[in-house]
């Protein structure tokens, strides 16, 4: 449990601090980088996936625990749809996040 608070906390934030900051150059930023896209996009899934885990955390099922983690699979998705919204240097960093995020998705048993 105390790893889906932590898988929790750090896709808040990732969602926080790959929000700010990036090209000002309008024409150099793909389509999916537009600030409300991108604020539509992860604000679903984070939705879904905040409500999945209060629901797991409440009452661990097995039903709960899967609902939890393909919730968690779609925020990871929606994360990676970003990719190419990050600076050069944060990218791989960013790719390395989400890998760890997804083992622990993996490793979790419900």
């Amino acid at each position: 449990m105390k790893n889906c608070f932590s898988f929790f906390a750090f896709c808040c934030l990732v969602t926080i601090f790959t929000g700010c900051g990036g090209n000002d150059d309008e024409a150099d930023v793909p389509a999916n980088c537009a600030f409300l896209f991108y604020n539509e996009q992860i604000n679903e899934a984070l939705i879904g996936l905040s409500a999945t885990t209060t629901a797991y955390a409440a009452d661990p099922t097995t039903a709960n625990c899967e609902a939890y983690r393909t919730q968690a699979r779609a925020y990871i998705n929606a994360l990676k749809s970003f990719d190419g919204c990050l600076g050069i240097g944060d990218t791989q960093e960013y790719r390395n996040e989400l890998a760890a995020a997804e083992a622990e998705l993996i490793a979790l048993s419900c």
